[in-house]
């Protein structure tokens, strides 16, 4: 960020279900709630006509995007034109170009408004049969200076979680029979997501408690955890322990898939956070727990997109088990030095 000209610059990239065009087409709609038209589709009416103001070609659209600040400083609104155009059979550009004005934008109220600049660059590309990446880099500049504290508590976090939603909104929308393997990866990054930003809603005694809320939300917002849920309700409560990562005596399991209960769930569960604890590699750790317990044998030959699934989520768990771990040691060390 260069705080004297108010310049933010970033770049992410992920990976969405679908055909690389209707990944495009659907990337519009998200934001702008109309349907794409540089695919042949028709435009449908906006409940906010101050966001969508014209389509000059089915190759443009032209939009409004407002930044509301909190006194004294002075509100931001851009004018962008985004143009689709497509590269190759397997790849399109949509590119946003900021405009100086436009005619259906005017200053009704008279209140002060500064004109942003928002230029972005998505190329979208197709990997194979079921997935398409994402490229995207944003040059936002606000016209003046603003304070660090606003750039990193608020639009740095936005543009991050425009992308996670982004993600997110392809993954809920698949059905259970469809999901795959490389759907279990994206389904467990969201699920992190999800626990990461449920838990950022209050304080470190609230965490295991949010991270269950944000866990909860994942599988509401779903369609294939939903009827997942309708056939083995013990899953919530299977997540629920493992999210808590915590390392206690686990019983062995030995219901089959069918008599499985929320007492069985939470035994598998803790019996995954005691192998994690004891292995370096988090796939080695669900290849053990899953090899260990019938049930999440059976389990996969129904969901081949388990594994992967529960593979994120274990590397998310080890990630955070390190950090613990060197926390502890790092505190010990401090302790004892202070006693020297």
């Amino acid at each position: 960020y260069n705080s004297k000209l108010g310049d933010i610059y970033s770049m992410s990239t992920c990976t969405l279900r679908g055909d690389h065009s209707w990944v495009a087409a659907r990337l519009t709609n998200y934001h702008y709630h109309c349907k794409n038209p540089a695919f042949g589709v028709m435009k449908e009416e906006l409940g906010n006509e101050e966001i969508y103001l014209e389509v000059p070609n089915k190759h443009s659209l032209v939009f409004k995007t407002d930044y509301a600040f909190p006194s004294p400083l002075t509100d931001r609104e851009a004018i962008v034109k985004i143009v689709w155009k497509r590269l190759s059979e397997k790849s399109v550009m949509v590119a946003y170009h900021p405009l100086t004005s436009h005619p259906k934008v005017e200053n009704k109220d008279g209140k002060a408004v500064i004109r942003a600049s928002l230029q972005v660059a998505m190329l979208v590309t197709q990997l194979d049969d079921e997935t398409t990446q994402l490229q995207w880099g944003q040059h936002l500049n606000f016209g003046g200076n603003l304070p660090r504290a606003v750039i990193n508590g608020f639009i740095i976090p936005n543009t991050n979680r425009v992308l996670s939603k982004h993600q997110a909104s392809f993954v809920y929308s698949i059905q259970l029979q469809d999901l795959t393997k490389t759907d279990g990866k994206l389904l467990g990054e969201v699920l992190i997501n999800q626990m990461k930003a449920a838990r950022k809603k209050g304080g470190w005694k609230k965490r295991a408690e949010l991270g269950k809320v944000g866990i909860d939300e994942f599988l509401y917002c779903s369609v294939a955890m939903r009827e997942l849920l309708q056939r083995h309700p013990w899953i919530r409560a299977l997540l629920h322990e493992i999210s808590l990562n915590k390392v206690k005596v686990a019983p062995t399991v030995t219901m089959a898939l069918g008599d499985m209960k929320d007492k069985d769930a939470i035994n598998l569960a803790k019996g995954l956070s005691t192998i994690i604890l004891s292995n370096t590699e988090a796939s080695a750790a669900v290849d053990h727990w899953i090899a260990q317990n019938a049930a999440l044998e059976e389990f996969e030959k129904e969901y081949e997109w388990m594994r992967s699934f529960f593979g994120e989520i274990a590397q998310y768990n080890l990630n955070m088990s390190n950090f613990g771990l060197k926390l502890r040691v790092f505190a010990g060390a401090l302790l004892s030095t202070i006693d020297l």
